[in-house]
């Protein structure tokens, strides 16, 4: 009974939180901001990122990528590596450029099992308007992975890491 309890819970909440959380058609903001994934997502959410920012979509965009940049960059283009080198820092990199160039709203891209906890983050450390962009995973492996991933990393979030 309580595994049906638990069934019951669980798959609603995964699938609200992690399969289709919500999502944002992105409007004109003040910085497109990829985040970081592993090496097999990471390709496609600059590709978004690069989408958008083409199409006019914001001025700047900063793709978070460690100590390798996928891409050429430039003034309006850049690289930046969150500290520490998580979604956390990831969303302190957003405050902090926030403030720095008095942005008032973001585009952020991310892998949709990353929306949501993405969107709690980036709240925590900017006030501004954040329109998220989920990009899927490919495979059924890598939901899977993620979404495992995305539970525990969200519980953190709520319970651990409740500040910036």
């Amino acid at each position: 009974m309580i595994a049906l309890t638990a069934l019951v819970v669980f798959v609603p909440l995964t699938a609200r939180f992690f399969v289709w959380p919500r999502n944002n058609v992105p409007r004109r903001a003040g910085a497109i901001i990829v985040l970081g994934s592993n090496p097999v997502d990471e390709r496609r959410r600059v590709e978004e990122g690069e989408k958008l920012f083409k199409a006019g979509d914001a001025p700047m965009m900063a793709i978070s990528a460690g100590r390798k940049c996928p891409i050429n960059v430039n003034t309006k283009l850049t690289c930046f590596s969150p500290s520490p080198d998580t979604t956390q820092g990831e969303a302190r990199f957003i405050g902090q450029i926030a403030r720095r160039d008095h942005l008032r709203s973001v585009i952020v891209v991310a892998g949709r099992p990353q929306v949501t906890r993405a969107r709690l983050r980036i709240e925590r450390c900017f006030t501004g308007s954040i329109e998220v962009v989920g990009v899927a995973p490919r495979s059924l492996e890598q939901w899977i992975y993620q979404i495992a991933y995305e539970w525990g990393a969200t519980i953190k979030a709520l319970t651990i890491q409740r500040g910036c």
